[in-house]
């Protein structure tokens, strides 16, 4: 009975317990295979059974394996940043940025864009490192290996063990045009590479000290001028307030100076100035060339306009922004932004059946040869154990095999048989995991994706309770062959996240109080899905000894309708399953399958 969870994309830290399979020729070469074997044989009976879960359980003594797999695939997700109902997009949305600015790197360009609006004068300058657009794509691939064995004519047990393979792409692209942006590396450090970081600095320390000479020649000459019998002829009608403005102006802009594009000493600096040539880089030399002219009205010589610090070469690429995701310097100390495979066990599903209605009453010919209204319903009870690995905190585009949570899993199943050929079973799942106590990285926002690492903390955590409706309808056209179609409506609530920690302030990062609450934002989802697949059945042949291997084989070709409430993938999937019937116990019967 394997319950597989609402599929939440892995960024919004909802979690994710994917349900996985085969490839696409596999499954359409079942189908192809199974046709061939069934249309020459067209019998007018019913096995009632075909694909999909049921209401069934096995006789005492029997056994049922099941074995298959599913092959899902995701570029789009519903939902997310507020979205309505069936709202969709790409799956790369958390990692595409109209513009690199504080939004991207808060604590580095926060400072930094504060800074740079008072060296260019321009109260309203924006920080940008230009424009990112990312797509993505996710494949799970799953093998789910399931036994199930009649304890009693009306309890089965059954494990499922899934080895599960989880493939993400995502294709980043940096400013696509060459044009965005207004900063890029600073030249002086070693983040720009090339050859050129010592001509900077001695740029830095040129513009620097003669910023720190002038001003320190204007205060000496007020000093000179302010004394009884001062001798230089510049002392005439001196204008001390002005020039200790002047002076005073000149040092403010040594040290804005010296913060962002450094001093010429190794260390100093940020990370990132402006452009050459862009307007702030502009801005900043035409401040030292008015200030050079200014300084030359009181005959002071020693700032020449053309000191000025050292521009960014270029825009950032995608090297320059692997480095920033990457580099402990920027804060963020995570995975560069690429596409992981990942590969192991799924969540291992532990659970048992009772059916307590059974209006054939056990007969199995009765129910390959029903006639009216038959009724057939069970309920199931599980565990499932968390031995998927879970989210990786520092991994952005990773998909884990499983949800890593344990969890009690409840199922009622009731089947409807109509008449010969028509019958559909109505599946009601709940899961409910259980608290666990996972190490995430808590966002400023609810659709930050890139968290530093220094927010990176233990809290407590329950993942919401999911529902899901299932309603399998299918027809028999003869004893091996029927057509299903499958529709899935299923829903997550929130998740509960707790814990607050006071982070201490370090260096220029000021203190701040997270809030692990932040992380139910988004975590509600629900979603629409339909399929359509076929089967091929040997089980009534079987009972009437035409037939030497009691087997079933299904395929299902399945989509999303819609989805809203949170970050929902939107998927595509087929699925081949195969199961196969087996005596362990009990009466050498021939020609009983041992369903009920």
């Amino acid at each position: 009975m394997p319950l597989n969870d609402l599929r939440i994309h892995p960024t919004t830290r909802a979690g994710l317990a994917p349900a996985g399979v085969v490839l696409r020729s596999a499954a359409r070469g079942a189908v192809v295979a199974a046709l061939l074997v069934i249309l020459p044989a067209l019998l007018p009976a019913q096995p009632v059974l075909g694909g999909g879960d049921d209401a069934t359980v096995l006789r005492r003594g029997r056994a049922r394996i099941r074995v298959g797999g599913v092959l899902e695939s995701s570029s789009e997700r519903y939902g997310g940043r507020g979205g309505t109902l069936n709202q969709r997009e790409d799956i790369g949305a958390d990692a595409s940025f109209d513009s690199l600015g504080v939004n991207f790197l808060p604590d580095v360009l926060g400072p930094l864009q504060d800074t740079l609006r008072l060296l260019t004068g321009a109260p309203g300058y924006v920080a940008s490192l230009g424009r990112l657009r990312s797509s993505g794509r996710i494949d799970v691939q799953t093998i789910p290996l399931t036994a199930e064995y009649g304890v009693l004519d009306r309890l089965t047990l059954s494990l499922m063990i899934p080895y599960v393979r989880t493939r993400s792409t995502v294709n980043p692209v940096v400013n696509p045009t060459g044009t965005e942006g207004t900063l890029g590396f600073n030249p002086a450090t070693s983040f720009a590479g090339g050859t050129g970081a010592a001509t900077a600095a001695a740029r830095n320390l040129q513009a620097t000290r003669q910023l720190g000479t002038a001003a320190t020649e204007l205060r000496a000459l007020a000093t000179a001028c302010a004394a009884t019998g001062a001798t230089d002829p510049r002392c005439t009608n001196f204008p001390t307030a002005a020039a200790t403005a002047l002076a005073n102006e000149a040092a403010a802009l040594q040290s804005r100076i010296g913060y962002v594009y450094g001093t010429g000493t190794a260390g100093t600096g940020r990370p990132f100035v402006p452009i050459a040539g862009t307007a702030p880089q502009r801005a900043v030399e035409a401040q030292i060339a008015d200030l050079a002219r200014r300084f030359g009205t009181f005959q002071i010589t020693s700032l020449a306009p053309t000191s000025t610090p050292a521009g960014a070469t270029a825009r950032l690429g995608l090297a320059g922004l692997q480095t920033i995701l990457s580099d402990e310097t920027f804060g963020i100390a995570g995975d560069s932004l690429r596409g992981l495979v990942r590969s192991g066990s799924g969540d291992i599903e532990l659970a048992g059946t009772v059916q307590w209605l059974d209006t054939f009453r056990g007969d199995e010919r009765a129910r390959l040869a029903p006639t009216g209204l038959q009724l057939r319903s069970s309920i199931t009870a599980g565990y499932r154990f968390g031995t998927g690995s879970g989210d990786f905190p520092s991994f952005w585009f990773d998909v884990p095999t499983g949800s890593g949570v344990n969890a009690v899993l409840l199922r009622s199943a009731t089947d409807v048989i109509v008449g010969r050929r028509f019958w559909a079973s109505a599946i009601v799942r709940v899961v409910q995991p259980m608290a666990d106590r996972p190490i995430v990285r808590i966002p400023a926002t609810p659709d930050e994706l890139f968290v530093p690492a220094y927010r990176e903390a233990q809290i407590e955590r329950t993942l919401g309770r999911q529902l899901e409706l299932e309603l399998n309808p299918r027809y028999a056209f003869t004893d091996f062959f029927s057509v299903w179609g499958q529709y899935q409506l299923r829903s997550k609530q929130a998740d509960r996240n707790r814990g607050t920690f006071e982070l201490p302030a370090e260096g220029e990062l000021p203190a701040v109080t997270v809030d692990a609450s932040i992380l139910d934002v988004e975590s509600e989802a629900r979603e629409q899905r339909a399929g359509l697949g076929v089967s091929y059945s040997t089980l009534a042949a079987y009972t009437r000894g035409a037939s030497s291997l009691p087997l079933e084989v299904s395929w299902l070709y399945r989509r999303s309708l819609g989805g809203e409430g949170g970050q929902v993938l939107r998927t595509t999937s087929q699925q081949v399953m195969v199961r196969l019937y087996l005596r362990i116990l009990g009466e050498r019967t021939r020609n009983v399958t041992g369903v009920r």
